[in-house]
């Protein structure tokens, strides 16, 4: 069962170019039709469609359009007709930029771009609960970049709390570089430990006295 975070009703004056709007150009999937009402879905939000009346006017609302090519659809969107830009592409946030544009649809279509730590060039603090020695948080960090972005912030979270706790365990008031490279080899995706071993003979590091955390995760 699909559960939805958003349902709404939209009243339109113009049902049919509307809905093939939602379908072709923002990707919306039918859910059923009649002559006076459709529902669309995107997996997330379910809009109903209806046919604007003398009881019920036509409505306004507000829909995002994540797009990785937020300039091209902008230029896109300026072109075409009845459509309104009301907002100049910007950033609101230093991971975010947006450019709002009026639709003939009754819809204000919001195109929105994320951008990721690699897209940006930072490299995030990590949550840390314990102090670390400065070579311990550098290596962490910098290690982090060898995994998937899509997989970066769960891999994050689970090494830096993985080399306290061993550091808890040990008795130890501070992360040393040994249990970071420990808690990185544990926790970091076992399908990208070709590669990180590779990546991390790169920097210099001596993995031999690591075999035994390489040995750990085959095993597992």
């Amino acid at each position: 069962m699909k559960i939805h975070i958003l349902s709404i009703y939209h009243y339109v004056e113009h049902l049919a170019e509307t809905k093939t709007f939602l379908l072709d150009t923002l990707g919306f999937e039918q859910v059923h039709s009649t002559q006076t009402t459709t529902s669309v879905e995107n997996g997330s939000i379910r809009v109903c469609l209806a046919q604007a009346d003398e009881t019920n006017a036509a409505t306004q609302i507000f829909l995002e359009q994540p797009t990785k090519h937020i300039e091209r659809d902008v230029l896109q969107y300026q072109k075409t007709e009845g459509f309104e830009q009301v907002q100049a592409l910007h950033h609101v946030s230093q991971e975010r930029a947006e450019a709002h544009f009026h639709t003939p649809y009754g819809i204000t279509l919001i195109l929105t771009r994320n951008f990721n730590e690699d897209e940006l060039g930072i490299i995030p603090e990590l949550n840390m609960n314990l102090c670390w020695s400065p070579q311990a948080e550098s290596f962490m960090r910098s290690s982090l970049r060898l995994v998937p972005v899509v997989f970066r912030d769960v891999a994050r979270t689970r090494c830096t709390e993985k080399a306290e706790l061993m550091s808890v365990e040990h008795g130890d008031v501070e992360v040393d570089m040994d249990t970071a490279v420990r808690a990185f080899i544990r926790e970091a995706p076992f399908f990208m430990h070709g590669v990180l071993r590779e990546e991390l003979e790169k920097t210099g590091l001596d993995m031999s006295p690591y075999e035994d955390e390489f040995e750990r995760r085959r095993v597992t």
